[in-house]
């Protein structure tokens, strides 16, 4: 689907907005030939992306001003807001079958760009923050919100048929994993609540669900749909990781992490972790293999990343 025809059916044009000194973070589109190009105004803060499975276009949220919106971009330069800034919108994920779309949606008072950017960590939502999971279907655009905002749920993640949605959840005090049916017709169930998880994302089989804990260290996790343990990945076996977004070959994590950290430290860079065991592979964008973060690929080999760096 062309780009143009997706922002036709799903919100404004985008406008420049005031430049947001100090930090700013930008989305980044890595073709398989090694192109790489920046795909998001680089007026303020952007990240956390998913590209459509097809390749076409990405998703990703941010600003400079105002509340955080969803945009949508491509290869060429195009960008477009896909949300109209009358609410907070983020993290936005696809399901496999790229049929629909799930985000975290907020009418918070602290849920702007402002507020995000008074933030210890602008990548969270404030504790004080109630959010709901929202999904977005096909072509018609149509929304629904799933979970009905009285909690902060957060990071969606679709099953690959879309017919379910794993979130984050502060439900019972820490921000546990939880399950619920896109058509909402059922509640929400949970499946880790004794620990601190975060970033879930399905297995492209749909029978696991991949996340990271925190603690000591912050490694990667899977639990089996239906519930049960977390078992952790043997082969993050150092650093700070996090992600995870499963490659739709099914074969591997793209994550990123410290775990160059004696080379390089505090570096957080995009790596494969192997789901057969194998040694992770450090992934290197063509003018960013300083670091770069939040990498999602689609079947056609193009990669998306975000880079967070100082500004003027």
């Amino acid at each position: 689907m062309r780009l143009g025809n997706v922002a036709r059916m799903v919100g404004a044009r985008a406008t420049r907005l005031p430049h947001l000194t100090s930090i700013r973070s930008d989305v980044f589109w890595w073709e398989p030939d090694g192109r790489v190009v920046r795909v998001s105004t680089g007026d303020g803060i952007y990240y956390m992306a998913c590209i459509h499975p097809d390749g076409d276009h990405v998703v990703f949220w941010g600003g400079s001003t105002g509340r955080p919106r969803l945009w949508i971009a491509d290869g060429t330069g195009s960008v477009d807001s896909l949300t109209d800034g009358s609410r907070s919108a983020r993290f936005p994920a696809y399901s496999a079958d790229g049929r629909s779309l799930a985000y975290a949606c907020s009418s918070h008072p602290l849920e702007t760009m402002e507020g995000i950017w008074g933030q210890k960590s602008n990548a969270r939502p404030n504790p004080e923050t109630r959010m709901s999971i929202v999904v977005r279907r096909g072509a018609s655009g149509r929304e629904h919100e799933v979970t009905d905002g009285k909690y902060q749920d957060e990071r969606p993640a679709l099953s690959p048929d879309g017919k379910l949605v794993a979130f984050i959840s502060n439900r019972r005090g820490l921000n546990g994993l939880w399950v619920a049916s896109t058509d909402g017709l059922r509640q929400p169930r949970p499946l880790i609540v004794d620990r601190g998880v975060y970033r879930p994302w399905w297995s492209a089989d749909g029978e696991r669900i991949f996340f990271f804990t925190f603690g000591h260290r912050h490694q990667i996790h899977y639990v089996v749909a239906a519930g049960g343990a977390p078992v952790p990945l043997a082969n993050d076996d150092r650093g700070f990781t996090h992600g995870p977004y499963a490659d739709p070959g099914g074969r591997h994590l793209i994550v990123h992490s410290t775990r160059e950290g004696r080379a390089f430290p505090n570096l957080w860079a995009l790596f494969e972790i192997p789901l057969d065991g194998g040694r992770p592979r450090r992934l290197m964008p063509p003018g960013y293999e300083r670091g770069a973060t939040h990498g999602t690929r689609a079947r056609n080999g193009v990669l998306t990343f975000d880079v967070r760096r100082r500004g003027s």
